[in-house]
């Protein structure tokens, strides 16, 4: 289900599903934004002379958060899981109580979901229960109307994020030392509201890019088949550096982020069929990273460091004077 198809009909809070008046004015709003906001080009980040290096930062500071972790990496690594949480504390950035549009809701996060189309309402109803379950998400009454309940992170569930977060500008900070990413990666409360906000703001023309990358949806879709992509890359690049398609076991992945052997097997031998690796060895023991691979990854992660650079342009108002922030 899309935007465009979502039936307009009232959630239990009151709050109407589809595409609201709201809604569209902010998808002007982004699109004003990604046209007058300095940002960096997708090109300019693919065609970074240190972009492997870059790429080697980003695997080594986004696998530790999950690594010896089972529970979050169950929890948060799966395309509905992830952008559930994601959206949330996007809603919860936005949220202004004298403006009730912008109430994080769960009829306005069903909304917000279904620009990516990979949750259904009933799996987004189970994956916020799980949240509230664990601890990681509230929904408390409106202040202003009781009857409303309202979504609101906890305190581990943004810390987490600021951590997440700061795993992924680290790479801008590598290609881009001029744009000062200083406050993100010192996890600082203010900037993570402020890039969250923007989040909310871009999600309109951020959405779409998701489709741009869909051998890389293949692993995102599945419990820990990100993580288990981004070990085999990372092991590929740390291999012999002679070999331009080195074949690397994967025998211990599964048991670094909580995902069983048989269910990796089972990811690695789909993705075989679809000419993403190749598997070697007595029962398929080590796999190689084909080519359509590494630049499915390489492209993704590009996209990833190009929505976050523009989204801290548009959170630290670059390009504005005065700004007092970082110049592009």
């Amino acid at each position: 289900m899309t935007d465009e198809t979502a039936a307009a009909r009232p959630d239990s809070t009151g709050h109407q599903l589809g595409v609201s008046a709201a809604s569209q004015h902010r998808s002007r709003a982004g699109e004003d934004l990604l046209a007058n906001v300095p940002h960096i080009p997708l090109d300019a980040l693919l065609e970074h002379p240190r972009f492997a290096e870059a790429r080697s930062l980003y695997l080594c500071e986004f696998l530790p958060l999950y690594e010896g972790d089972a529970f979050l990496a169950r929890l948060l690594i799966e395309s509905g899981r992830f952008l559930v949480s994601i959206v949330v504390m996007d809603l919860h950035a936005g949220y202004d109580p004298a403006q009730r549009e912008t109430w994080p809701t769960m009829g306005r996060l069903k909304q917000e979901m279904a620009r990516f189309g990979l949750a259904s309402e009933r799996q987004i109803d189970a994956i916020v229960g799980r949240l509230r379950e664990v601890g990681f998400l509230r929904l408390l009454p409106a202040a202003a109307d009781g009857r409303i309940r309202l979504l609101e992170p906890a305190e581990a569930m943004l810390a987490h994020d600021r951590a997440w977060l700061a795993a992924n500008y680290a790479p801008l900070a590598l290609l881009c030392p001029e744009n000062d990413y200083g406050p993100i990666l010192r996890r600082e409360p203010g900037i993570h509201a402020a890039r969250r906000h923007a989040g909310l703001v871009l999600m309109p023309v951020v959405a779409p890019l998701f489709g741009t990358f869909p051998d890389i949806l293949f692993f995102f879709n599945r419990a820990g088949g990100t993580l288990v992509v981004s070990a085999l890359i990372q092991a590929a690049t740390l291999a012999d550096p002679d070999d331009p398609h080195p074949a690397v076991p994967y025998g211990d992945v599964g048991d670094r982020f909580g995902v069983s052997r048989t269910q990796v097997r089972k990811l690695l031998v789909a993705a075989e069929a679809m000419g993403l690796v190749t598997l070697h060895g007595r029962g398929g023991r080590r796999v190689e990273i084909l080519p359509r691979l590494w630049k499915s990854f390489d492209h993704g992660l590009a996209v990833g460091q190009y929505v976050h650079d523009l989204a801290y342009a548009v959170a630290t108002g670059r390009g504005q004077e005065p700004t007092g922030a970082p110049e592009s």
